[in-house]
């Protein structure tokens, strides 16, 4: 027999910066999505909550964390926090209506416990889009961890978001920016993770490149201490776009546009975030500091490849008293025409 279950969701302090939720988002109605899965389907259990729903079968496939009804709850209880924590406390787009097809309703996101059928179908944590354009999330029940929050579900959650959104959908060059975005989705609600460690040691390259572009969120987090941008500018970045701009608009280009600033020179706004990112990422001097520094030791010298790649050497520059200019390793390479970076220990004479 099914369960339908209206879960009273545990608000609690979690986090940087939560607060209870605005009374009107708890009234507003969301309706089950049952594309995937039927409410009436005899082979699949449902549960729900106030903004997601959850699917998952009668067979316990993934045997090191069997699926159970507490499982399912503490689920939709984090599922709950985090949505919080977006939608009413930053702001963000809500992760609750088709991206192809809306049709001025709220659904129920959906979350499906992989491995719970007999199908025969594996594992892993993954984000999809259904027939009728709606986000949803899945993973086996070993990645579903809730006291303390797994980093797999929100993170593809975050993806949920971005689908959402719909910015990007199509895109033709801003794939490699999901990723990072997911995790920065993710630290909103964790704090403690991810961290942007390799995006420092992998600074001069290209941001969201091959070999950071999970770790490349760290722009995001500047915006969002920056009162000019914060949020708002985050999500106008992912949800400004009409159909051509969604799959050809680079997105440096629609950074500058929706830039928030009030600067005339937009992309001269934008430049300058990126400095100021990159000089809080020399001590993590951001808002969550306690956090990310934490996983980043102090550059005693004693690693010269990690000094090789984040740190820049200054020489003196012939001719000019006073005036220094990065070393020539790092002179005139593209990738510091487009945002990448390098820091350079200063000592006070």
């Amino acid at each position: 027999m099914k369960k339908f279950v209206r879960l009273a969701v545990l608000i609690c302090l979690f986090g940087l910066g939560f607060a209870q939720p605005a009374m009107k988002a708890a009234a507003e109605p969301y309706l089950d999505n049952e594309t995937l899965h039927s409410n009436q389907d005899p082979n699949t259990e449902t549960r729900r909550s106030d903004h997601f729903r959850l699917a998952f079968g009668h067979y316990n496939r993934d045997t090191g964390t069997p699926m159970t009804e507490q499982l399912a709850q503490g689920n939709l209880q984090m599922f709950e926090r985090m949505w919080n924590r977006w939608v009413v406390e930053m702001g963000m787009h809500d992760l609750n209506e088709s991206a192809t097809q809306p049709d001025g309703n709220k659904y129920r996101a959906n979350f499906v416990f992989l491995m719970t059928w007999n199908d025969g179908g594996g594992g892993g944590a993954y984000m999809s889009m259904d027939g009728n354009g709606f986000c949803w999330a899945m993973a086996n029940t070993g990645y579903c961890r809730y006291d303390p929050p797994s980093g797999a579900t929100p993170h593809e959650m975050g993806h949920v978001w971005e689908g959402t959104a719909g910015g990007f959908n199509g895109s033709d060059s801003s794939g490699a920016w999901w990723e990072c975005t997911a995790n920065w989705m993710q630290l909103q609600f964790l704090n403690t993770y991810p961290t942007a460690q390799n995006y420092v040691a992998n600074a001069m390259y290209y941001p969201a490149h091959g070999r950071d572009f999970y770790d490349s969120w760290a722009i995001w987090e500047a915006a969002r201490d920056d009162p000019r941008y914060g949020g708002y500018w985050v999500n106008k970045v992912w949800t400004d776009a009409n159909a051509s701009q969604r799959v050809n608009e680079f997105i440096l280009d629609r950074m500058i546009r929706v830039d928030t600033s009030g600067s005339l020179d937009k992309a001269g706004a934008v430049k300058d975030l990126w400095g100021d990112m990159a000089q809080k990422c020399v001590t993590w001097d951001f808002e969550r500091q306690q956090w990310l520094k934490a996983d980043s030791k102090a550059d005693d010298g004693s690693d010269w490849e990690f000094y090789r790649k984040n740190r820049t050497p200054l020489v003196k520059e012939p001719g000019a008293a006073g005036w220094y200019r990065p070393g020539h390793q790092f002179r005139n390479l593209p990738m510091l025409d487009y945002a990448g970076f390098g820091h350079d220990g200063l000592t006070h004479g």
